[in-house]
């Protein structure tokens, strides 16, 4: 049966699990290694979705060098790398990209992650985007409101 890794399958991203199933695929997930600081719940609900889904899916956790994470994924064989919450974005796109399995270049990461770059990237297509600038202080911000404020 062929594989799917969902990197960080957590809150609405462990849907996936069930939709990997459904679809007559055997989902993998990957745990990626958590900051410093993380909020205790993600550890508790990480166990309570590997306690539901065992044996369902095979569970895994991102190890401490890059490379050797990429070495396991690769002997897991995927056919497809999904990001099931924000927490796994960046090992997801970057996996899949050096696996050669289809999703976005890890070269335009910034896209997807920082808000400010996804607009720019869809203004230079032509694409509608949401007007915006970074503001550093509460000053920034509101001589950003009275410049656009009421503008049609």
């Amino acid at each position: 049966m062929e594989s799917i890794m969902i990197v960080e399958a957590f809150s609405t991203g462990v849907n996936l699990i069930t939709d990997c199933v459904r679809r007559g695929y055997h989902p993998l997930i990957l745990y990626p290694l958590l900051p410093a600081g993380a909020a205790p719940v993600m550890f508790q609900a990480r166990a309570a979705i590997k306690q539901k889904y065992s044996g369902v899916a095979d569970f895994f956790d991102e190890v401490d060098s890059y490379e050797d994470t990429l070495a396991l994924v690769r002997s897991l064989h995927p056919i497809l790398i999904l990001v099931g919450s924000e927490y796994g974005v960046d090992l997801a796109i970057r996996l899949s990209d050096d696996l050669g399995l289809p999703g976005n270049p890890y070269a335009r990461i910034g896209n997807y992650i920082h808000k400010d770059e996804q607009q720019a990237a869809l203004v230079k297509q032509g694409i509608r985007s949401i007007c915006g600038r970074i503001v550093r202080s509460e000053e920034d911000a509101l001589s950003y409101y009275h410049e656009k404020a009421f503008r049609g």
